[in-house]
């Protein structure tokens, strides 16, 4: 199965001299790209990618992506999707990072706190919240399929949630502060994610995504409030 998407066959950026697909710098990054895929290292693998890409810099997509699937085999496409898919934010606990105002206590001045609704957490400022890594690493060449596959995931995700959490808000509130912190962080966390995967779809202009991924972020919203509400002073 080819790597392109939609037929995408645009030109990768130049090179000052251009590319020799067999230039010994080519062959070494697709050997360091094999290396990476056998040590299943989600880093490894997308910082070897971005060297093959850069080492074939000024070659069409469709040839770079040919290159590749003769040192991967038919499950390139696969294997870069989900590397890209699962990089992780390096400044947080999954999305999440300790409140600021209540320095992660849930409490100010023995009162709940207004800014975490007393979880003690907020979203991180870099990943806003996704405990991804920035949209902006991922190669264009993938970029509508790691989103996808994100999206997919995140449908499982919130379809796993409702089936597990049954609780009242009435409940939640005088719930155990953990559990609470884990139920508030999980909803954070998909509508975080949720969103991101919205606005990558509309700078994409893909409706249809777009449209998805809102209609989910207004669910996950609905449950958010539901049981943040009654916390609230």
């Amino acid at each position: 199965m080819s790597l392109l998407e939609n037929g995408h066959t645009t030109q990768m950026p130049d090179e000052p001299h251009g590319p020799d697909p067999t230039d010994a710098r080519v062959e070494a990054a697709l050997i360091e790209l094999k290396a990476a895929v056998g040590s299943r290292d989600v880093e490894k693998i997308c910082g070897a990618y971005a060297v093959v890409r850069k080492r074939l810099a000024g070659s069409k997509v469709r040839d770079m992506f040919e290159r590749v699937e003769q040192t991967l085999g038919p499950e390139a496409r696969r294997i870069l999707i989900s590397s890209y898919s699962h990089r992780q934010c390096f400044m947080c606990d999954a999305g999440m990072v300790a409140c600021d105002q209540c320095d992660g206590t849930g409490k100010l001045n023995d009162r709940i706190c207004g800014s975490c609704d007393g979880l003690g957490i907020q979203l991180c400022t870099f990943c806003r919240g996704t405990g991804w890594a920035d949209p902006s690493t991922i190669p264009g060449e993938l970029a509508r399929s790691v989103h996808e596959k994100q999206f997919r995931y995140v449908q499982g995700e919130l379809a796993r949630f409702k089936n597990e959490v049954h609780i009242t808000p009435e409940a939640f509130a005088k719930a155990d502060p953990d559990l609470r912190r884990k139920v508030g962080s999980w909803l954070m966390r998909l509508e975080a994610r949720l969103a991101d995967l919205e606005e990558q779809a509309k700078q994409a202009n893909n409706l249809s995504n777009q449209t998805a991924f809102g209609q989910a972020v207004n669910e996950v919203d609905h449950l958010l409030q539901t049981l943040l509400r009654p916390t609230k002073l």
